[in-house]
């Protein structure tokens, strides 16, 4: 896997994607910007083969900010 994404495979860009939203998710969950109930609308808004990757990545970023 190199730098350049658009070399990279769809599904690699989409576990990228879904990455950068759990952290993103994790860090305004920490600032409380977010309701549970806003967190597990984010959660329902991944594809289904992509939400257990995302909860993997949100419980990781979420024990880093912790």
């Amino acid at each position: 896997m190199g730098y350049n994404l658009s070399d990279w495979q769809h599904s690699e860009r989409e576990q990228l994607q879904a990455e950068k939203s759990a952290a993103y998710l994790a860090w305004q969950e920490q600032q409380g910007q977010l309701s549970p109930a806003e967190v597990l609308q984010q959660i329902a808004q991944q594809s289904a083969a992509l939400q257990p990757y995302f909860m993997s990545k949100l419980n990781e970023y979420r024990q880093r900010l912790s």
